[in-house]
Order: C-alpha cells, then sequence, then structure tokens
C-alpha cells in the first residue's frame, strides 16, 4: 500500500529558525501518512506541490491583512511576513493542481479563505461575550454541519472513489434523500435537532439522533472539536461555508469544485473522534487514493 507524503507547513520563531509543533507530524504519522515539513521558500512552492500527495496548512498566529487592505487590529499578534508570503505562494500552486488534497488548520483555514477573497473578524471578543470561552485555550465545542456532501465526511473508496465517511458517493447519497433532507443542519453530539429517516443516518446525519448513538464504532456524545483562537472567517469568500459552531461561528469551509480542498477552525491532531483524528485519516486516505 502506498503511502503519501503530506507536505505540512512550519512557523516562525524568529527570522532564522522554523518550529513546528509535533502533533501534526505525529497525527499525519499515526494516520498512515509521512509527514514532510516544508521550508518557507517560494521559489519551491510550485515543486512542493508537485512533491507531495497531499498539503496541511497548519495553525499559527493572526494573518497579516494589510495587504488585503485591511487595518491591523491593535491585539493581533501576526504571523512573521515570510511564512504568509510563502503559503499564499503555495496555494497559487495549488489552485493550478485542484486534484492535490489540502487541508487547513485553524490558521490555515483563515489563510484558504482570505485566498478565496474571504475576510476576517480580527477579533471574536468584540462579537461574542460568553460564548467566546468555547473558542479558547483548547476548550472542547460541538460543531453544526450544515453540508453532509463536503470534504468534511468524505473518503476515498474502492479505486479511489470519492465517498461520505457512512460509506456511500456523494451521487448514491443524493438519490437516497430529499432535498430537503440535504439542506437540514446537523448538529454533532447533540440529541434535540434535525429527525432524518434510516438511511439519511446512515450517511452520518445520526450524529443529531437521540436513537443513535454511534455511527459504526464511534460515540456519538464525543464528537466535539478542540480550539485556539481569536480570529475567524466572517466571510469564506468563493468557498463554501460547510459547518459553524453553535455561537455562529464560521467553523469549516471547502470548495465543492475540488475534490478534496477543506479548512477547519479547530486543531484534529488535538483530539479523538470523527472530526479529529479521523480526519486526519481520512484525509491521509484520499491522498493515498
Amino acid at each position: 500500500m502506498k503511502t503519501p507524503l503530506i507536505g505540512i507547513t512550519v512557523d516562525n520563531l524568529d527570522t532564522d529558525r522554523y518550529v513546528s509543533n509535533i502533533a501534526y507530524s505525529q497525527g499525519i504519522a499515526e494516520a498512515g501518512g509521512l509527514p514532510l515539513l516544508l521550508p518557507q521558500d517560494v521559489e519551491l512552492a510550485a515543486s512542493y506541490v508537485e512533491l507531495c500527495d497531499g498539503i496541511v496548512l497548519t495553525g499559527g498566529p493572526d494573518a497579516r491583512l494589510e495587504g488585503f487592505g485591511i487595518a491591523r487590529h491593535p491585539l493581533s499578534e501576526c504571523i512573521e511576513p515570510r511564512r504568509q508570503v510563502f503559503e499564499m505562494a503555495l496555494l497559487d500552486a495549488l489552485a493550478k493542481k485542484p486534484e492535490r488534497p489540502v487541508l487547513g488548520i485553524c490558521l490555515g483555514m483563515q489563510l484558504i479563505s482570505l485566498h478565496a477573497g474571504g475576510r476576517m473578524n480580527q477579533h471574536l471578543q468584540d462579537v461574542l461575550s460568553a460564548e467566546i470561552e468555547e473558542h479558547q485555550h483548547n476548550n472542547r465545542h460541538r460543531i453544526v454541519v450544515d453540508v453532509l456532501d463536503s470534504a468534511l465526511l468524505r473518503t476515498a473508496g474502492p479505486s479511489g472513489k470519492s465517498m461520505r465517511a457512512g460509506g456511500l458517493t456523494p451521487e448514491e447519497a443524493r438519490g437516497l434523500t430529499s432535498p430537503a433532507q440535504e439542506e437540514e443542519s446537523v448538529e454533532a453530539g447533540l440529541g434535540d435537532t434535525t429527525q432524518c429517516n434510516s438511511d439519511l443516518r446512515r450517511l452520518g446525519g445520526s450524529l443529531a439522533l437521540p436513537e443513535e448513538h454511534r455511527l459504526g464504532d464511534v460515540e456519538l456524545s464525543d464528537q466535539t472539536v478542540v480550539s485556539s483562537h481569536h480570529q475567524a472567517v466572517d466571510d469564506a469568500g468563493g468557498l463554501r461555508v460547510v459547518a459553524r459552531s453553535p455561537a455562529g461561528v464560521i467553523e469549516t469551509v471547502d470548495d465543492p469544485a475540488r475534490f478534496f480542498y477543506l479548512g477547519v477552525q479547530w486543531h484534529p491532531e488535538r483530539g479523538e473522534g470523527l472530526f479529529n483524528r479521523d480526519l486526519l485519516r481520512r484525509f491521509v486516505d484520499v491522498c493515498r487514493s
């Protein structure tokens, strides 16, 4: 079985040292991938995209918005300029290779949203009060999934065929559910939301149903995510919003025109379950196909 090579972006401790949280490479390795840390050389961005089977854009401090015509918030702690220039060049190269799987984590999701013409909320405390705590200090919280047929629940089926985590292709799934059911939100881990039919439960809609406590071997009560951020995507630009927090913060974006182009605001490498380490495994499986 092929071991996919996964490029992982790095942060800057200062102007002459790279740093990377071990959990990123460890999570990819445990998921079956071969992690490769990517030095920030703009001239090599296209070569990295050609070399790697998938790319992970990692978390970090705040994005620099001056280049997008937006004044910096006084409480922003921005990434080193070289990193942002490099990652934008990497995203430019990835746009020319739309079949290459991409996973943006925290800051990585914010950068892919900015690259797609999105806008940022630079300080969540300005719009959230009591709810802000769930987005900071590695706290766990639920997410509300608005789009079931997305990269968030996508895995690789036989011969690399794109499938949902529930085991059906998107085309097969659309044949089992009505348009109204496809539009209904599914709140992960809660038991008092949308009622769906048994076919939708098989596709992952059981995340919202009290009578279904498991999805395969997964305890649905564990479907929380771990966040640590004070900025968030306010407008996803040309990307699609897939999930939000209960407070309305955008948690997931994707590009439905690309095979696997996904951004998540949380840190899947810091948790277990469907939206965490299992997500990394699905990403690596897709990169292998």
